[in-house]
């Protein structure tokens, strides 16, 4: 009789109704590939387990396949199954059942990475209505942007009719598709002609307008030029496709920052066009001539710190005079305990660590709740030094000016249950609101 089993990429086993790898075990099991060893250590695990490269989950003891792990795309450090992403592509404004699609994942044959393509089954698509329409309705509906739309005439299967993705990949790697992929590049399209005319005649309302309509566009709702889109519902997803987009057009990259900088398409539009048009009196920073031997001199005109007992540096030293107990039973609303758990210790520690201004920080609440309680402090510290060195931050844009900052790990986690209470709606903010600072 044959086994089955579902493992994860540890390889250990999952509930029914989890996906993961597909492994069998029986009498019949192959010893292994011919002549290819390194494929059968591949595949043959230990217990005399047969990893069969397929993914699936196991309903009401059935077997329920998914697709094969090789064909899996894997997107802004997620893993998507191709099946899913072609259902979405298939709904897209304008296409039949005859526009087949097969998403895959490989390498660019000019070696510039690894690219997400999509082949549709077509034969005329001149303007490039079709593959536009893909492109906008996959990136809206899962996030997932397409970095190319290939119109092919078939779509290679299998005898039993399924997909032969990894053969579309491996064509793709090798370059059989190069004759496809020599379209009009996105900076030299009518919308990227517009869109810089906009910047060149110093156009900000229309300027603001076309990244409005883009924005509209992958995320599918309406978008106000002079509020926040993040605030708008634009997703960490879009934004990044917003970003590559405009960049297209500007025939230059468009890093994620600057729409966190310039969070609404009135001041994205502003800052675009004085990126382009530097005024004469704008500093001109000189790099300073550097001595190793000479002495060197530091004026330290603003410090800031938060810790227990002492929010602000002169409490700090009001605690060091004055010899006051910080080190206290810890308060039953700040650790939560299960009945007959060990009686906790005193224990130094941080007041009002859940006050938070983010808006004055320029942040969406998801991303303030996302990001790790340490990277809030920081920020609020920051601002204290800036205010007690008195200095207007408005004028610091540009300047040579060194923050430097001194903390430990506090082994908080985030996007997880104990901070967050949905970690995947916040995992778009996640990676980079629990980064080392």
């Amino acid at each position: 009789d044959a086994v089955l089993r579902i493992v994860d990429e540890n390889e250990l086993s999952l509930p029914p109704g989890t996906v993961g790898h597909l492994q069998v075990r029986c009498n019949s099991v192959m010893r292994g590939y011919r002549n290819r060893h390194d494929e059968s250590q591949q595949a043959l695990r230990p217990g005399g387990w047969l990893a069969t490269g397929d993914l699936g989950f196991i309903h009401q003891d059935e077997f329920v396949m998914v697709g094969r792990a090789k064909d899996v795309i894997i997107c802004g450090g997620r893993n998507y199954h191709p099946a899913d992403l072609e259902r979405i592509a298939q709904a897209a404004p304008g296409l039949s059942p005859l526009n087949q699609v097969a998403i895959v994942q490989g390498r660019d044959p000019s070696g510039t990475g690894v690219c997400t393509v999509a082949f549709l089954r077509g034969r005329n698509d001149p303007s490039g209505a079709l593959k536009d329409a893909v492109t906008t309705h996959l990136v809206a509906q899962s996030g997932v942007e397409l970095d190319d739309v290939l119109l092919v005439r078939d779509l290679p299967r299998t005898t039993s009719g399924k997909l032969q993705r990894h053969a579309l990949a491996c064509a793709y790697e090798q370059g059989a598709y190069a004759d496809l992929m020599g379209s009009e590049p996105e900076a030299a399209s009518p919308e990227s002609e517009a869109f810089r005319r906009a910047i060149r005649n110093g156009n900000v309302s229309a300027l603001a307008s076309r990244i409005c309509d883009e924005a509209e566009r992958l995320g599918g709702a309406p978008v106000g030029a002079s509020t926040g889109l993040m605030d708008q519902g634009v997703s960490s997803r879009q934004a990044v496709a917003l970003c590559a987009r405009l960049g297209a057009w500007l025939g230059k990259e468009l890093s994620i920052a600057t729409l966190f900088d310039y969070p609404s398409p009135f001041s994205l539009a502003q800052a675009l066009i004085r990126d382009a048009s530097p005024s004469e009196d704008a500093d001109v920073i000189t790099p300073l001539p550097i001595s190793v031997n000479a002495p060197c001199r530091l004026a330290v005109i603003g410090y800031g710190c938060r810790l227990p007992g002492a929010e602000t540096p002169q409490a700090f030293w009001d605690l060091l005079n004055t010899q006051r107990q910080v080190v206290a039973p810890i308060p039953p609303d700040r650790w939560m305990q299960s009945p007959g758990d060990l009686a906790l210790p005193p224990a130094a520690l941080l007041t009002q660590i859940d006050a938070f201004d983010f808006d004055f920080f320029g942040l969406t609440r998801s991303e303030a709740e996302a990001m790790n309680p340490v990277q809030r402090l920081l920020l609020q510290v920051l601002w204290q030094s800036l205010e007690h060195a008195g200095i207007d931050v408005i004028k610091l844009r540009g300047k040579r000016v060194g923050l430097f900052v001194g903390l430990s790990d506090s082994g908080l986690a985030t996007g997880r249950g104990e901070t967050v209470a949905d970690g995947d709606a916040l995992a778009g903010y996640a990676v980079s609101g629990s980064a080392g600072s």
